[in-house]
C-alpha cells in the first residue's frame, strides 16, 4: 500500500482535518449527552426570570434576569409578567425587553396589577442578551407607595 502524504506547508489542512474527524467521533460518540443537556436546559429556563420593587414618584427600575438568551435567527422570548398578589391596591407600568433587527427594543405591557400572569412575546433575533423589564409604580390613592413585579421566561 502506497502512503499518501499532503504537499508541503499543508500542516494547517491536516490539523483541520484531524481536528473534524476528531469531532465528529465525539459527537457521535456521545448519543445520551445532547438529550441530557436539553433536559437540564430546559429544567433551568423554568427557573429564569427576576423580581424587583418600584417606588411611587419614581423613575423606571429595571429588572434583569439571573438568565441569558442566546438566540437564533428565529428566537423570540416569551415573558411573563405578574403583580405580587399580597398586594392587591399595587399598580405598576411595565415594558419588556426585546431585540428587533439587531436594535434594543422596549415593549409596553400597559398597567400591571396583582391577578392573573400577562404573557408577551418579543423578538430577539440571533443575539445573546439578558431579558429584562422596566417598571415604575403608579399611585392607586390607596396608601400603597410601591410596586413590586416578578417576570419569568
Amino acid at each position: 500500500m502506497r502512503k499518501r502524504t499532503l504537499p508541503a506547508g499543508s500542516t494547517r489542512m491536516r490539523h483541520m482535518l484531524t481536528s473534524a474527524v476528531v469531532g465528529t467521533a465525539m459527537v457521535l460518540g456521545t448519543a445520551g449527552v445532547p438529550a441530557q443537556a436539553a433536559a437540564v436546559s430546559a429544567q433551568a429556563a423554568a427557573n429564569c426570570g427576576g423580581s424587583g420593587i418600584d417606588w411611587v414618584g419614581g423613575t423606571y427600575t429595571e429588572v434583569s434576569s439571573n438568565c441569558s438568551v442566546f438566540g437564533s435567527s428565529h428566537t423570540k422570548v416569551t415573558y411573563e409578567v405578574f403583580g405580587d398578589r399580597d398586594h392587591p391596591h399595587q399598580r405598576a407600568v411595565v415594558e419588556v425587553y426585546g431585540i428587533e433587527h439587531g436594535r434594543p427594543t422596549w415593549y409596553s405591557l400597559g398597567t400591571i396589577a396583582p391577578g392573573p400572569s400577562t404573557y408577551h412575546t418579543v423578538p430577539w433575533g440571533n443575539n445573546v442578551a439578558t431579558p429584562k423589564i422596566r417598571i415604575t409604580a403608579k399611585d392607586t390613592h390607596n396608601g400603597v407607595l410601591a410596586a413590586k413585579i416578578t417576570f419569568s421566561h
